[in-house]
């Protein structure tokens, strides 16, 4: 069963409570399943592991940034409603006012029954091709550096050109949607609209659903373990380590020791 726990889209603090009332269970969102499966350049899934056992801080810091690309979001997803799939252009039908996609709200926190551990946050339905709609404003140079197709066999159905954590990110968002396809709806450099879609695919969502189920049982341990007072904080510390996540990098793994001992 699908399940939906709404909220409003102008108050930061209600979906951040939202939120944290399933990541601090373990569950993982979109970014949380990129990371997991070592698709998020920017966090392993070693340092996730800490910050949901509670041993490191997790930060939801809003910056300038993130600012610009919230309140972007329904600008872009108005504009796409003139995107011409066939041609990759807008204007003709933006001049002559004729909308070609439909697309809507959603503001809720998104759950199935069928793939615990995982939730959804997604920006935009697309009822007339019964999908799923990720905003990005994202800057060209990102998407130039990932137009070699991805090496990686786990990625062979992902889009050239576009990072592969937004590729898992949005398989995530189908599956708990149950949602047969989805599109990334791009506004890049800030003066282009791109839209790439993608298909679900069966064997990456299990893929996602079983690594998901594996975190999420390990959260569960961890987080035991750090509030039993009967253990020492060293004894808490090799326990963690006999259950945290494989990390292959060993310099991800050297940085994030060494960040512990500070």
């Amino acid at each position: 069963m699908i399940k939906r726990e709404f909220f409003d889209p102008k108050n930061r603090e209600e979906w951040l409570r939202l939120r944290g009332k399933y990541s601090e269970r373990g569950w993982l969102g979109g970014s949380d399943i990129a990371t997991v499966i070592d698709a998020n350049p920017w966090k392993s899934a070693l340092e996730l592991f800490y910050e949901m056992v509670g041993l490191s801080p997790r930060k939801h810091v809003l910056n300038e940034r993130m600012v610009w690309g919230t309140e972007a979001e329904e600008m872009i997803g108005r504009m796409y409603q003139y995107y011409d799939m066939a041609t990759g252009d807008l204007v003709a039908n933006y001049e002559a006012g004729r909308k070609v996609n439909t697309i809507r709200n959603v503001n809720a926190i998104v759950t199935n029954d069928k793939y615990p551990y995982m939730f959804a946050n997604i920006d935009k339905l697309l009822p007339d091709i019964n999908g799923i709609g990720e905003i990005k404003n994202i800057d060209g140079f990102v998407l130039k550096a990932y137009e070699e197709k991805i090496p990686l066999v786990l990625f062979d159905k992902c889009p050239v050109g576009l990072p592969p954590g937004y590729y898992a990110q949005l398989e995530q968002y189908m599956l708990l949607f149950e949602k047969p396809v989805g599109r990334f709806i791009m506004n890049v450099d800030g003066n282009e609209l791109k839209v790439v879609e993608v298909e679900a695919d069966s064997v990456f969502q299990n893929y996602l659903a079983e690594n998901a189920i594996d975190f999420g049982t390990r959260v569960e341990v961890g987080q035991k373990i750090v509030n039993n007072q009967s253990y020492t904080e060293e004894q808490k510390h090799q326990l963690l380590s006999e259950i945290e996540p494989q990390v292959t990098d060993q310099d991800t793994y050297n940085k994030f020791r060494t960040q512990q001992l500070l």
